[in-house]
């Protein structure tokens, strides 16, 4: 992957704010929901604090993905996979997955979980594809488009 991949910077919020809006709309999702479902956008540093981590990609000096993973009391959850529309296709989804899942790995831990919008199908695929296991677990989340979320698992020896 021949992409610069950094930390997560506060200069960068209206970017990652841009890009995500727009992924949810290339789905068929009205959008980010600032003030209730993307709540973990308003503050990005605060809510993804260490050992969490909140990744950007560029190429060229333009934001073309991100990914997150939230840890929470030895429990992790990838989040924020994002790729620009002109960056599908080419294993970028894949590659930030399996980095997210040896970062997970690196800190012990023997499993991720993934929440994914029904509407995110080639998202679903390629969690499977990874060796993730989709559970019978939904979330609803609700907003304006009525999120639904399917639950998968991808485990670590």
């Amino acid at each position: 992957m021949d992409y610069k991949v950094i930390d997560y910077q506060e200069s960068f919020k209206n970017d990652v704010l841009a890009a995500i809006n727009q992924g949810y709309k290339d789905i068929g999702y009205s959008g980010i929901e600032i003030g209730s479902l993307d709540y973990d956008l308003n503050d990005i540093a605060k809510y993804y604090p260490k050992p969490s981590i909140f990744k950007l990609v560029f190429d060229n000096n333009q934001l073309i993905a991100t990914y997150a993973v939230k840890i929470v009391n030895n429990k992790a959850e990838l989040k924020r996979v994002y790729v620009k529309e002109s960056h599908r296709g080419k294993g970028l989804a894949k590659q930030l997955s399996k980095d997210a899942f040896d970062y997970v790995k690196a800190l012990g831990l023997n499993s991720l979980n993934i929440w994914s919008g029904t509407k995110c199908t080639h998202a679903h695929k390629l969690y499977l594809d990874l060796g993730a296991t989709q559970t019978n677990d939904t979330r609803e989340l609700g907003g304006i488009d009525s999120v639904v979320e399917k639950h998968f698992v991808k485990k670590f020896d």
